[in-house]
């Protein structure tokens, strides 16, 4: 599946790549060089005619292409220094949107207004289920719905991160000690 909406790149003559960059503030080779023109989202835009059609395109994807060559067609064009409005080429890398995903989370850059398990967490149940730890088990020590729990052991939700294979387990057998009323369960001695 495609990670962005694939747009060709369109033909830059020598003045529209001098008219391009003069919207860019070039600063020194590590630091970010913010777009100056309109944005959106925090994203620079640049407005085409492609084909007859007026078409946008984010400006870093423009500057990417500019800088190598090569049209990212429909990879992302991903920033490294977390600046949606920067077009410096050395802070991109390509990549898919789950690469992406996991460049974020591993600047601890993830939105986490919603979620309920860290990333360690997650991966906590995500090595218990392979284990052979049961769904409901896990669901009720942790207080969660057992679909909640479902959904991160079975990758739907924190795609980010990478799913386990689970252990099978025999059909209708609940080992004692994951039972919930099992005394080895119990935090009360």
């Amino acid at each position: 599946m495609a990670y962005c909406k694939y747009i060709p790149m369109p033909v830059f003559t020598p003045e529209g790549r001098d008219r391009f960059w003069r919207r860019v503030e070039k600063r020194g080779n590590d630091e970010c060089w913010p777009w100056l023109g309109h944005r959106t989202g925090g994203y620079g835009t640049v407005d085409f005619f492609i084909e007859g059609k007026s078409r946008s395109m984010k400006a870093h994807r423009v500057a990417y292409f500019l800088h190598t060559e090569e049209d990212p067609r429909e990879m992302g064009v991903c920033h490294r220094c977390d600046n949606p409005s920067c077009c410096n080429p050395s802070h991109f890398f390509l990549g898919t949107h789950d690469d992406n995903m996991a460049d974020k989370a591993r600047k601890g850059r993830v939105a986490r207004a919603s979620s309920k398990f860290t990333f360690e967490e997650v991966m906590q149940i995500r090595e218990r289920a392979a284990a052979g730890g049961r769904v409901s088990f896990l669901a009720k020590e942790l207080g969660v719905a057992s679909e909640s729990i479902r959904n991160i052991v079975n990758g739907t939700s924190y795609r980010n991160l990478p799913v386990l294979p689970r252990k099978p387990t025999p059909l209708g057998r609940i080992p004692k000690s994951q039972k919930p009323d099992h005394p080895a369960t119990s935090t009360s001695n």
